[in-house]
């Protein structure tokens, strides 16, 4: 299991309840080469923020093409 508290993000639970998480897992093997394991959004229209307990979310195949930009 894998835990990160953002902290240094300050959003109001206002602003957080008509948003979406997008997140997504990959794997980088000892090559440099990344692998795509899965990926899960997360809504939080009906989100419980005040309950602490874990929660698990089974990931799902790619939905599209991701495209970056670097500057």
């Amino acid at each position: 299991m894998f835990q990160t508290i953002f902290s240094q993000y300050s959003i109001t639970k206002s602003e957080l309840e008509n948003r979406t998480l997008w997140v997504t897992v990959w794997h980088n093997d000892r090559f440099g080469r990344n692998t795509f394991l899965g990926e899960v959004t997360i809504n939080f229209d009906y989100f419980k923020f005040d309950d602490p307990s874990a929660r698990w979310y089974p990931l799902q195949e790619r939905v599209g093409q991701l495209l970056f930009i670097s500057c």
